[in-house]
């Protein structure tokens, strides 16, 4: 498939892509950056919008001299602007093996939704798959040009291996990146779920967090004889899911969802459940937008 860059990928439908292109990552507050770009910042420069005047001190650059003020109150004042900085949104995605149960094609296409998403809100992207260390990235990436590198990275991305998730984002978070963090995962780890977020809270940036896990994980029906594999393991074990164990299953499930939705509130993190069940259109114009993620 195409999309009006030129770039191809079997990820997302080419009307998928059109309708990202009318859409916009959206950032609430103001962000700071290196580079100039076409973000808003709190920092004040001599770019961008126009949005007040203060009195004129030695070694100001005489260019910013407000003439029409002066010859109206006899005073120095220099223009002052808003400057326009660049501004990156960082997808971490979880490829473990679990991540690869019912669910590892929906993520990529989620991921690759986000990517181009933020190439065409004028924003660079970086990806980042991680297991128990970042085990590939690419990035920085500016421009829907570059919408094919997001596209290529996805389509190499293999889920295998154990969870080391922690870890993996405490190697980013270590890097002092700016910006925007959107964590995908399924958090299916055995302990230190709110670690992980802990860590990103540590790194400063702005941060959303998308739970992704697949119809079975979410709500397995009674009646059903299923051979649960571990993902990262291979340990198998044989269940019958009856009342009682469905029962069980749903009030861990919602346990740890739970602790993970108090968590991002406390740190003031965007906190969004996937089904991947959900068509990829629905999710982005429905939860991703309820959830201030897209605007």
């Amino acid at each position: 498939m195409s999309d009006p860059s030129g770039a191809t990928t079997s990820l997302l439908e080419p009307r998928f892509l059109r309708l990202l292109g009318r859409l916009a990552v959206q950032i609430q507050g103001r962000v700071r950056g290196d580079r100039r770009g076409e973000r808003r910042s709190s920092r004040r420069g001599v770019g961008g919008e126009f949005v007040d005047v203060r009195p004129y001190t030695p070694g100001d650059d005489l260019r910013h001299l407000d003439w029409h003020l002066y010859a109206r109150l006899d005073a120095l004042l220099v223009r002052l602007y808003e400057a326009q900085e660049e501004h990156t949104v960082h997808i971490l995605l979880d490829t473990s093996a679990s991540m690869g149960c019912g669910k590892g094609l929906y993520s990529k296409q989620l991921a690759a939704a986000l990517g181009y998403l933020a190439l065409a809100s004028s924003d660079t992207v970086g990806l980042y798959a991680m297991t128990g260390q970042i085990d590939a990235r690419v990035g920085p990436l500016r421009g829907k040009g570059a919408a094919h590198r997001v596209f290529d990275f996805l389509d190499r991305v293999s889920f295998e291996g154990p969870t080391g998730l922690e870890r993996s984002v405490r190697e980013f978070a270590g890097s002092r990146r700016r910006g925007t963090a959107v964590l995908i995962s399924d958090f299916l780890i055995p302990d230190r779920r709110v670690e992980v977020l802990s860590t990103l809270a540590r790194a400063q940036m702005r941060v959303a967090v998308l739970h992704v896990l697949s119809g079975e994980e979410r709500d397995p029906q009674e009646g059903e004889e299923l051979t649960l594999i571990d993902a990262e393991t291979g340990e198998e074990m044989v269940v019958s899911v009856d009342r009682r164990v469905r029962r069980a299953y749903l009030g861990q499930l919602a346990a740890m969802t739970g602790e993970l939705r108090e968590a991002c509130r406390s740190y003031g993190f965007a906190f969004i459940e996937v089904d991947s069940r959900t068509p990829l259109e629905a999710l982005v114009l429905g939860e991703l937008r309820q959830g201030g993620l897209v605007g």
